[in-house]
C-alpha cells in the first residue's frame, strides 16, 4: 500500500463495522443479483438501429473510411469526432463485407457487461463487499446506461476505459506481486488509450489523473503517481500525433476542443444559463432516470455532498465528477455525459446515505438503506419498462421515437433522386439526412456556427455555397436554432419549391435556397416567413423580407382599424338600445269609477292632424 493510501486507510475501514442481516444478504446472493441485472443489460437487444444525430456520424465517417474518402462527412474533412468508433465501424464493416448494425450493439453489450465487472473489482478494492454490490447493481439497473448499451454511441467503450484506468491505478496502489503490477500497468494504459480515442472527456480523466499524481508526487513521492503520468504523456503524445481530425501536432484545433475554447469568452453568462440545468435536471435524469422535478436540487445536493466524501477518500475519483461538473456548467449538453462518473456518484449516495444513518439502531438503519437503495433502482426500473417496449413492440421503425424519423428517411430519398452528389444541401438533422441519402447535408456545426462569432453566421454559410435546404425553420429549430434564425430572417431564402414529404409529425420540404450575406448586422433584419414557389410560378412575385415584413404590418393596422370600428357600431347600438328601454309611451288616465269619466274634445290631446284642420274647432262649438 502507498504512503496517499495510508492516509485514508483508517477512514475506509469504518465501513467494514457495518455487519448487519442486510449487508450478509447483499454479499450471500451478490451472484444471483449479477446475474438479473445482466439478463436486464442484454434484454433489449433486437439489432437494430437507434437513429441519432452523432450515431449517423460515426457511421457516415467508417464508410468514408472504408471507400477510401478517408476522415470525412457529407464532404467535408471531419474534425470533431474522436477516431475510435469510427475506426471500429470501419473494421466491423472490411470483416464482414456490410454495413450490417448488430456487430457494434453486440460490442456495446460486451462493453457494458465488462464495465460492470470491472466497477465490482474497482469498489470492492477500497471498500466493503456489500458496498461494490450495491454500486455495481445500482450502475446496471440505471436506464441511461441500459439505453447506451444498444446505441451506436461511445459511452460504453468510454466508461470501460475510465473503470480501467481507475482500476489500473488502485492495483498500483496495492501491495501485490510483481505479476499483478505489470497486469495493473496493462489496465492502466490500455485503459488511457481507450478513452483517448472515444470522447473529448478523456480530458476530464487526464485533468483528475494529473492533479492526484502531482499531489502524491509532491507529498508521498510515490512512485505509482510517476508511472501514470508517465503513462499518460505516452498516451496523449501518440494520440496527438496520430490524430486523424487535426493536421499535425496540434490538439486545439479539433472541433471540440475549438468550441470549448470560444465558449470562454462569456464565461460567466454560460455559467449561469447552464447551472439550473446541471442541478435542477441532469444530474438526477442520470442517476434516477428521472429529473425528480422539485426534489431534483436537494437531491442533487446530497448526491454532490456524498462525493465530497468520497474527494477526502479516493481524490481521483472525486476530481472527476467535480471537474466533469464544471466542463458541463460551460457546454451543458447530455446527461448522458454523466456516465462516465456514475459509479463515483453511487459511492457518492451510499456513503452519504450512511453517515446520516450512523446513529439508527442496526434494524432500522437496514431498513432505511434498503428503502433508499431500492427507490434509485425501482425509479429506473419504470425507465427500463418504455425502454423495452420501445425496442421489441411490433415495427422498430414506428415505435422509436413514435416514428419521427419516419418522415427523414422518406425525404432522404427524395435528395438522393433530385439533389445532385456535389451539391450541399442546409437541413433539420444534418447527419442523419447526410448517413440516409449520401448527399452533403449540412447542420450548424458542420456549417461552423458553434464555434464562429453570432456576427459572422451570414459568411460562414455562404462560404460553403448551399444551394438546396430542407424546411421549414421550425424542423430545424430543436437542433439548429442558428440555422432558423438565419431562414427567419431572410439570409438563407428558399427559392423554388421542389418536392414535399407529408407526415403525421409535420410537413418537410425541399427546395432550392440562395444565401444573401447583409451589409450590416443581419440580427436587425425583419422576421419574414419562408415562402417557397413550385416549378409553375403563380402571378404574384415573391417578395422581398423588407416589403414581407411591410405589408405584413400594414394588414395587422388594418385588421385593428375594422375591429375597432365594429367595436364602436357596437357600442352605439347598445346605448340606443338602453334609450329606447327608458322612455314610456303617453296613456289616458282612467279610473274604475263610472262619476269620473268625461268626454276630452280631440283638440286637447293635441294629436297631430290638429294643425292641419284649423277651423274644425270653430265649427264644432
Amino acid at each position: 500500500m502507498t504512503a496517499g493510501d495510508d492516509a485514508t486507510a483508517t477512514s475506509v475501514r469504518t465501513f467494514d463495522d457495518l455487519d448487519t442481516p442486510f449487508t450478509r444478504w447483499l454479499v450471500r446472493w451478490r451472484f444471483l443479483f449479477f446475474a438479473i441485472v445482466a439478463v436486464m443489460v442484454v434484454l433489449p437487444f433486437n439489432g437494430q438501429w437507434r437513429i441519432g444525430l452523432d450515431s449517423a456520424l460515426y457511421r457516415g465517417v467508417a464508410e468514408n473510411l472504408v471507400a477510401g474518402r478517408g476522415y470525412t462527412f457529407a464532404g467535408l474533412r471531419q474534425t470533431q469526432i474522436y477516431p475510435g468508433l469510427p475506426f471500429i465501424l470501419a473494421g466491423f464493416h472490411k470483416i464482414t463485407a456490410s454495413n450490417t448494425i448488430w456487430p457494434a450493439l453486440v460490442l456495446m453489450n460486451v462493453c457494458a457487461l465488462l464495465s460492470m465487472a470491472g466497477i465490482y473489482q474497482l469498489i470492492r478494492v477500497r471498500f466493503p463487499v456489500w458496498i461494490a454490490v450495491v454500486v455495481t447493481c445500482g450502475v446496471g439497473m440505471n436506464v441511461k446506461f441500459i439505453q447506451q448499451a444498444h446505441e451506436i454511441m461511445t459511452d460504453m467503450p468510454f466508461l470501460l476505459g475510465v473503470v480501467a484506468i481507475m482500476l489500473g491505478w488502485e492495483w498500483l496502489g496495492k501491495d501485490a506481486p510483481k505479476r499483478r503490477t505489470w497486469i495493473a500497468i496493462g489496465l492502466l494504459v490500455s485503459g488511457l488509450i481507450l478513452a483517448a480515442v472515444m470522447r473529448p472527456t478523456f480530458w476530464v480523466v487526464a485533468l483528475a489523473l494529473i492533479l492526484t499524481c502531482l499531489w502524491n508526487l509532491v507529498r508521498y513521492r510515490e512512485k505509482r503517481s510517476l508511472i501514470a503520468l508517465s503513462a499518460l504523456v505516452v498516451v496523449g503524445i501518440s494520440f496527438a500525433v496520430c490524430d486523424p481530425r487535426v493536421r499535425g501536432f496540434n490538439i486545439l484545433q479539433g472541433g471540440y476542443e475549438r468550441e470549448f475554447l470560444s465558449l470562454t469568452n462569456n464565461l460567466v453568462a454560460q455559467v449561469s444559463h447552464n447551472a439550473p440545468d446541471l442541478f435542477g435536471k441532469e444530474i438526477t435524469e442520470t442517476f434516477f432516470g428521472e429529473t425528480l422535478t422539485l426534489f431534483a436540487l436537494p437531491v442533487a445536493v446530497l448526491i454532490l455532498t456524498g462525493t465530497v466524501i468520497v474527494l477526502v477518500l479516493r481524490p481521483l475519483w472525486g476530481l472527476q465528477v467535480f471537474i466533469l461538473c464544471g466542463v458541463m456548467l460551460m457546454l451543458s449538453d447530455a446527461p448522458r455525459y454523466l456516465l462516465m462518473v456514475l459509479p463515483t456518484l453511487w459511492v457518492g449516495y451510499v456513503l452519504i446515505l450512511l453517515y446520516l444513518t450512523r446513529w439508527f439502531r442496526d434494524v432500522y438503519r437496514d431498513w432505511c438503506l434498503f428503502v433508499m437503495f431500492s427507490l434509485a433502482n425501482f425509479i429506473n426500473i419504470a425507465g427500463y419498462t418504455a425502454f423495452m417496449y420501445e425496442q421489441h413492440h411490433g415495427d422498430f421503425q414506428h415505435t422509436y421515437r413514435d416514428g419521427d424519423f419516419l418522415r427523414l428517411q422518406a425525404m432522404a430519398d427524395v435528395i438522393r433522386e433530385k439533389v445532385p452528389e456535389e451539391a450541399v444541401i442546409i437541413g433539420p438533422h444534418g447527419n442523419v439526412l447526410a448517413y440516409l441519402s449520401g448527399r452533403n447535408v449540412r447542420n450548424a456545426r458542420l456549417l461552423g456556427l458553434e464555434a464562429g462569432a453570432v456576427s459572422k453566421y451570414p459568411s460562414l454559410v455562404a462560404k460553403h455555397n448551399p444551394t438546396y435546404m430542407v424546411g421549414p425553420s421550425n424542423a430545424v429549430r430543436y437542433k439548429d436554432p442558428a440555422i432558423a434564425r438565419l431562414v427567419d430572417k431572410g439570409v438563407i431564402r428558399p427559392i423554388k419549391l421542389i418536392s414535399t414529404v407529408d407526415d403525421p409529425h409535420g410537413t418537410l420540404w425541399l427546395a432550392t435556397c440562395e444565401v444573401v450575406v447583409p451589409a450590416g448586422n443581419w440580427k436587425d433584419l425583419p422576421t419574414t416567413r419562408a415562402v417557397v414557389y413550385a416549378d409553375k410560378p403563380t402571378r404574384r412575385p415573391a417578395f422581398a423580407p423588407e416589403e414581407l415584413a411591410r405589408r405584413e404590418l400594414k394588414a395587422k393596422r388594418e385588421r385593428k382599424e375594422i375591429r375597432a370600428k365594429r367595436e364602436r357600431k357596437a357600442i352605439r347600438a347598445a346605448r340606443e338600445a338602453a334609450r329606447m328601454r327608458t322612455t314610456q309611451p303617453a296613456t289616458i288616465p282612467s279610473t274604475q269609477s263610472p262619476q269620473s269619466y268625461r268626454v276630452v274634445p280631440l283638440w286637447e290631446l293635441g294629436l297631430p292632424w290638429e294643425s292641419s284642420f284649423p277651423s274644425s274647432r270653430t265649427q264644432d262649438s
